[in-house]
């Protein structure tokens, strides 16, 4: 799945790199989809375990985890790899440090996590573990059992375990490739999606945590405990909430990056313009 791509500009770029950063803001913004700003996060565990987007530090990887090829996978695609964390509780995870990547989840009162995972045994476990040191349930900024040992997804943010902290849903997690959403939005509604659909929305969240950005995949936040059985693979972290239409896109195969809007054909001839004024200047 292709990276987004960076590169770098002398000091007298720097006008035209900022006007084009906000065109393409607007642009975006106009219609209704996520920007790169947007993703903080960002795994696709193809050979790698470095963070594809954002300002998210690189993944490191836990006891017996390992990223393996996934036979075809979510996407079909021969040679994908994901991250393989084994059997129930065999302690495999991996995981993100501290720092300032998360910030933006706390400013927006806002975020979603997506992913596709493999399920290959039903156990007490967590899928991720989002780092709260101020919440309760173990620094539980947000996380998802998917499912927990009886069979029941549970959705936590901003601590556990009341009614502004949790959803649920049941009966939806099977042993194929399943694509989930979690997400909460700046009015504190909690919603999460599976294969693209709408599984359960509730409004009255709880505000936002403020997170210390270290991030476990696949186990328990602080103790490293309840480690996810299976695959995960595609693993994104979102600074608002994605659309109808985005889930759907991501649920149909679409890479994380691919919701990124490529510029109009109008603001691609603006750009062109300013390309024209910029080199007429130097």
């Amino acid at each position: 799945m292709p990276a987004i791509q960076f590169f770098t500009l002398n000091m007298k770029a720097k006008p035209f790199l900022t006007s084009l950063a906000l065109l393409a803001g607007l642009a975006a913004s106009a219609n209704g989809a996520v920007t790169a700003s947007n993703l903080v996060a960002y795994f696709d565990f193809n050979g790698t375990t470095a963070n594809q987007s954002g300002p998210t530090s690189n993944a490191s990887l836990g006891g017996t985890a390992a990223l393996t090829i996934s036979n075809g996978g979510y996407s079909g695609l021969a040679g994908d790899e994901a991250l393989d964390l084994g059997a129930v509780n065999d302690g495999a995870y991996a995981e993100v440090g501290a720092g300032s990547h998360f910030d933006s989840l706390t400013a927006n009162n806002s975020f979603s996590v997506s992913f596709w995972q493999l399920n290959t045994g039903i156990g007490n476990t967590s899928a991720f573990w989002l780092h709260a040191p101020d919440a309760t349930g173990n620094q539980r900024g947000a996380q998802a059992h998917t499912p927990w040992g009886n069979g029941t997804i549970y959705f936590d943010q901003a601590g556990c375990c009341g009614g502004p902290q949790r959803v649920t849903t049941t009966g939806v997690v099977t042993d194929t490739w399943q694509h989930f959403v979690f997400q909460r939005d700046a009015d504190g509604k909690r919603e999460i999606w599976i294969d693209g659909a709408l599984s359960v929305s509730v409004d009255g969240g709880a505000p936002v945590s403020t997170f210390d950005g270290a991030f476990t995949i696949g186990a328990e936040g602080p103790t490293k405990a309840n480690s996810f059985g299976g695959m995960i693979d595609e693993m994104a972290v979102w600074n608002t909430t994605l659309n109808g239409a985005e889930i759907g896109a991501l649920a149909a195969g679409g890479s994380t990056t691919s919701l990124i809007p490529e510029p109009s054909g109008p603001l691609l001839g603006l750009i062109g313009l300013m390309t024209l004024g910029l080199r007429r200047r130097r």
